[in-house]
């Protein structure tokens, strides 16, 4: 079984997330740059913060020496959010040989006697499960080809 990783790019002021077979929860410290100009967080940040923890809880299932990759990808915005703090949880809903469907919920806490927060965002993603050695990319002169198709690659 891989790991799970935890969320990255716009939200790497998050907790390293918890998780278990089948699901991931992560959470994000909310600072300026997560704000669109109004002050409510970007919707951007709740969709990274689902597809990754998707990815994450999608993870845990996995054989050794495999990763995997957003196939499909919907989000549907529930509220606007003005908050310091995000959770998301994410559960496979169905695991297959070449998809994996995953349901991510993000929720903002608003009081402490209702830990579970309240929902602002939901999402749906269909992951498709690769070995690992498909990451192995490099960047040669403006195209990315995998790297077993360099060797027959020779300079002009």
């Amino acid at each position: 079984m891989a790991s799970a990783r935890p969320p990255s790019s716009a939200t790497s002021a998050s907790r390293w997330p918890t998780a278990g077979p089948g699901w991931c929860e992560s959470t994000l410290a909310i600072t300026a740059r997560h704000l669109q100009h109004g002050g409510i967080v970007h919707a951007g940040v709740q969709a990274t913060m689902a597809d990754h923890t998707a990815g994450a809880a999608a993870s845990t299932i996995l054989e050794a020496g495999q990763h995997v990759v957003t196939a499909e990808f919907k989000i549907n915005l529930l509220r606007a959010v003005r908050s310091e703090r995000l959770r998301c949880r994410a559960d496979v809903l169905k695991s297959g040989r070449s998809i994996i469907v995953v349901e991510a919920d993000v929720f903002w806490r608003i009081w402490a006697f209702q830990p579970e927060g309240r929902g602002v965002s939901t999402a749906k993603a269909a992951l498709a499960p690769h070995p690992a050695q498909a990451r192995a990319v490099a960047y040669t002169e403006g195209i990315c080809v995998p790297r077993a198709r360099l060797t027959a690659c020779s300079p002009p």
